[in-house]
C-alpha cells in the first residue's frame, strides 16, 4: 500500500469516528482499510480509545483535575503523531 494513501488515512480518521467527512471520503477510508491491515489496525485501536475516553468523560468521578485534563487531551491532539514514519 502507498503511504501517501496511509498518511492521508491517518489524516482523516479522527474525522471519520467523529461522523465529520461526507460521503465520498468516508467510502475512501472504508475501502482503504479494507485492504491495508496496519490502516485497519490503526483504525480499529483509534476507535477502542475513543469508547474508552467517551466512558471516562466524568473525569472527576476518578479525581482528575478539569485543568490536567484539558491539558492532556489537547496534548494528545496536537503531540500525538500516530503513523508518523520520521523515525525510519
Amino acid at each position: 500500500m502507498d503511504k501517501t494513501s496511509c498518511h492521508k488515512i491517518f489524516e482523516m480518521v479522527s474525522l471519520y469516528i467523529d461522523n465529520e467527512l461526507s460521503t465520498e471520503d468516508c467510502r475512501i477510508i472504508e475501502e482503504h482499510i479494507s485492504v491495508c491491515e496496519p490502516c485497519k489496525i490503526y483504525f480499529k485501536t483509534l476507535v477502542f480509545t475513543v469508547k474508552l475516553s467517551r466512558k471516562l468523560e466524568c473525569y472527576e468521578c476518578y479525581g482528575i483535575p478539569s485543568e490536567v485534563s484539558i491539558k492532556l487531551r489537547e496534548f494528545l491532539r496536537t503531540e500525538c503523531k500516530c503513523g508518523d514514519d520520521s523515525e525510519d
